[in-house]
């Protein structure tokens, strides 16, 4: 195809698309609907099975202090901590030690952390054990010591990560096909408007010996616009939202940070990018295909 017939091809998709303002609005929409919740839900899948793969490697607990407690409680607590049987090991993780973490864990999304310092996080201790099969016992004790409120065995989390993350991959797929159906099918109704409206053109082009893919091009870039325009609003729609929840969880200085741990932006963002910009693209151009082999008749 010449260049000057690109650019036509080209100027008429764009022109389709202001023709049926409230129709493409509304597949743009839908679309950018599709790919945030699918997003979503992907990175909660990709971070629970980030977690699950790191914790599987580790037989320890983690105990959490309370807050407010004092050093003098902090260090009365490592002590009995010391004293359970089974318990080989206690190693103490300081506000600062669990801050520097953070930190490093994050990367170049240590931004994140800025305005907040180490006081959002809690003291723990790091429980390493004799024999993983009394872990329930072990945790049972160490919540009973007076000024520590949450202790956490890795591999127990495993279990119930690995859990929700299969149901999650469930709910991500099913979600993901019923509102790419619904995508498919207003972007396939947009494009029919457009068919429709332009029926005696296509009329004429045909009468004056204009290819079947000259008349077919328009519309499927019709359909390849929105999903290029819906695939870069959702990626930075989901990494925006990815962003604030991080921002919000470490500001809490969550209880099981040391255990919990988010993949950062930066290793998502490219990922997501590419996925969301075929599978927008796809939806689009399968739309425009679905409603051109009901109502373009060459």
């Amino acid at each position: 195809m010449k260049l000057n017939m690109i650019w036509i091809v080209f100027k008429e998709g764009f022109s389709n698309i202001l023709k049926n303002k409230i129709m493409s609005g509304i597949s743009l929409m839908m679309i950018l609907i599709t790919l945030v919740l699918a997003g979503l839900s992907a990175a909660v899948v990709v971070n629970l099975r980030y977690n699950s793969e790191q914790m599987k490697s580790l037989p320890e607990i983690v105990a959490y202090c309370d807050p407010d407690m004092s050093q003098e409680e902090i260090d009365s607590a490592y002590e009995s901590i010391r004293g359970i049987e089974g318990v080989t090991g206690v190693t103490v993780v300081t506000k600062a030690e669990a801050y520097q973490r953070a930190v490093e864990m994050l990367g170049n999304d240590d931004r994140l952390l800025q305005g907040f310092g180490e006081e959002i996080f809690p003291v723990s201790f790091v429980l390493s054990l004799e024999d993983a099969s009394f872990s329930d016992e072990i945790s049972r004790k160490a919540r009973e010591i007076p000024g520590i409120y949450k202790a956490d065995y890795s591999q127990e989390m495993v279990s119930v990560i690995s859990k929700i993350s299969g149901w999650m991959k469930v709910v991500t797929v099913a979600l993901s096909l019923l509102l790419s159906f619904i995508a498919i099918t207003i972007i396939s109704n947009t494009v029919k408007l457009t068919v429709m409206a332009r029926k005696n053109e296509i009329a004429i082009m045909k009468y004056v010996g204009a290819t079947e893919d000259f008349i077919r091009w328009p519309f499927i870039l019709e359909g390849m616009i929105l999903g290029v325009i819906g695939a870069i609003l959702s990626i930075f729609l989901v990494l925006y939202l990815y962003e604030q929840f991080l921002i919000y969880y470490y500001s809490q200085g969550s209880t099981f940070f040391n255990m919990f741990k988010f993949v950062k932006i930066s290793d998502i963002s490219m990922v997501l990018s590419v996925i969301f910009t075929f599978f927008g693209v796809g939806i689009g151009v399968f739309g425009s295909m679905v409603s051109m082999s009901k109502y373009l008749k060459l």
